[in-house]
């Protein structure tokens, strides 16, 4: 029979073992992090340099602007890289921007992202990312690529949001969109519009003889605002799609005039064509107008 001391030694020497590994393992840590920082720093700024080749080493900034995931500035004030985040059509996307000084693009690069493979993905290809350099925040003259239509609006969404880090961190307020203005959007020869009040409608004018009324209905990603402008015979004088969340290049063209176009004229949504492959934001637009062509009526009332 083994005594207790034959028992007990085994445990003590074992543990001893464990406190000398742990503490050469923490020792080892503790005097290998700085190179591993370091290297993944120099890693890093590499990445950076890439898409800022004038920049050396960089300093990252502390800035809350939506969408933007990291900002660095270059040392030597060349510019800066931001890394910003969108959905795709496979799942949220993320893109390296590189901004210079004077604020145009040095490079993009297409980084985390779930876009299928030889279709989507073709957006982290040079032939696409190439028309990128060298323009300003207006983007023009940027291509989509064929058949990638969603991927290739949310990757220039997404630089789209670096040049909102950019303003932030250069105080340049003046590349912000100024807020469209519907009402002469639907009737740009009329000079004076009077709001009226109409229940039901999210807000409501007089445009000459005609009407403005504009309504909600539910989209794919959410509510969508539309403007209809409605003429006194019941015609629909034009649309025009407001405030949204769906999905670029895919929801997102039932603010074009293929789209909206279409229903000019009409009395009714009834004759409307969808926009292939958005069938619920194009719903929801027509359940807007339908919604604007019941209440002129009533809007008419407000005037009388």
């Amino acid at each position: 029979m083994k005594s207790a001391k034959e028992y007990i030694l085994p445990s003590i020497a074992l543990t001893v073992i464990c406190l000398i590994v742990s503490a050469a393992l923490v020792f080892t840590y503790q005097f290998t992090k700085p190179f591993i920082d370091a290297a993944v720093k120099k890693a890093a700024d590499e990445a950076r340099v890439e898409m800022l080749p004038e920049g050396d080493s960089f300093t990252q900034l502390t800035i809350d602007v939506e969408n933007v995931v990291e900002a660095y500035e270059a040392d030597n004030g060349a510019g800066y890289v931001f890394t910003t985040k969108t959905k795709g059509y496979g799942g949220d996307m993320q893109v390296m921007v590189g901004i210079s000084s004077d604020g145009l693009i040095t490079g993009v690069k297409l980084m985390d992202n779930s876009e299928t493979a030889g279709l989507g993905s073709r957006v982290g290809e040079s032939a696409y990312t190439s028309q990128y350099i060298g323009k300003d925040s207006s983007l023009e003259g940027v291509e989509k690529i064929s058949g990638a239509s969603i991927s290739s609006a949310a990757f220039k969404t997404a630089v789209e949001y670096a040049y909102n880090g950019y303003n932030s961190v250069t105080g340049n307020a003046s590349a912000a969109p100024e807020e469209t203005d519907y009402k002469t959007v639907l009737f740009p020869n009329v000079s004076e519009f009077n709001e009226i009040t109409v229940e039901g409608a999210e807000a409501a004018y007089t445009a000459g003889d005609s009407f403005i009324i504009v309504t909600k209905a539910e989209g794919y990603n959410g509510d969508i605002t539309v403007w209809t402008g409605l003429n006194a015979d019941g015609t629909i004088a034009g649309i025009a799609i407001g405030e949204n969340d769906e999905t670029p290049g895919l929801g997102s063209q039932v603010e074009e005039v293929p789209f909206t176009s279409q229903f000019i004229g009409q009395t009714s949504t009834d004759n409307i064509e969808n926009v292939a492959g958005a069938t619920y934001s194009s719903n929801g637009v027509k359940d807007a107008v339908t919604q604007a062509i019941s209440l002129l009526e009533a809007a008419k009332g407000a005037v009388a």
